[in-house]
């Protein structure tokens, strides 16, 4: 290292009481008074580390869910193109009647709907697993070193947790359309196996029509009168 080409360098240090801080640490060679000395200046970047963070954090999550986005749910498509976690399930899920809140409720409603919904699914999945919301209502999830079996497992779930979260009579009800599929080998897109479990998942929502169309119909009734409530 020559003088006047500080080195630099970031690690953590230990205080005294045992917390952890970031640092940044300026090596530089010079030469005082005749004496070639070592200088080394070291500052305290916490603030700027946990800001980085956050920002980081932003950058790849949904703000209404807290759920991956679309951004960061694409670039692990593209990762899991390899091969090296096959198979990879997807499952894609559409929010029922989100629009529906949005014009009765307003945003706000809708928002804790979307919340609701997220908080939902993410139990239905292991922590390994990619969940993310992909658009104004729907929802997707990757499911790297997954069997076909272990993927409708986890579609199940999903349904019989709305199951569930429904006969609790909430003020407003949650009904999701569900499509999965499975990438098997390298051979397969990703995109392709996307599309089919999108495909599935609207299969799903022609199928149920009729019933969502009921849900529906009292739902209105129901914001009206949580409407009036509140």
């Amino acid at each position: 290292m020559q003088e006047g080409e500080p080195r630099l360098m970031e690690m953590v240090l230990c205080r005294c009481d045992g917390t952890l801080f970031d640092v940044e640490m300026s090596i530089n060679n010079i030469t005082l008074q005749g004496r070639k000395m070592v200088q080394v200046i070291v500052r305290d970047i916490t603030e700027r580390k946990q800001m980085e963070d956050w920002l980081r954090y932003l950058n790849m999550h949904d703000k209404p869910t807290g759920l991956y986005n679309r951004d960061y749910f694409e670039e692990e498509m593209i990762r899991l193109q390899s091969g090296r976690f096959d198979p990879v399930g997807i499952v894609v899920c559409d929010l029922d009647g989100l629009k529906l809140v949005n014009d009765n409720l307003g945003h706000a409603a809708g928002d804790h709907l979307l919340a609701t919904a997220a908080h939902l699914l993410v139990k239905c999945f292991r922590e390994s697993d990619v969940v993310a919301r992909i658009g104004g209502d729907e929802f997707a999830v990757l499911l790297p070193t997954c069997s076909q079996e272990v993927v409708e497992s986890a579609c199940q779930r999903i349904r019989d947790n709305l199951q569930q979260y429904r006969k609790s009579e909430p003020p407003i009800p949650i009904s999701m359309s569900v499509g999965w599929a499975v990438k098997a080998n390298a051979n397969q897109s990703m995109w392709e196996v996307f599309k089919e479990a999108d495909n599935r998942m609207y299969a799903e929502k022609v199928k149920n029509r009729e019933d969502f169309k009921k849900l529906f119909a009292g739902m209105v009734d129901e914001l009206r009168d949580f409407d009036q409530r509140t």
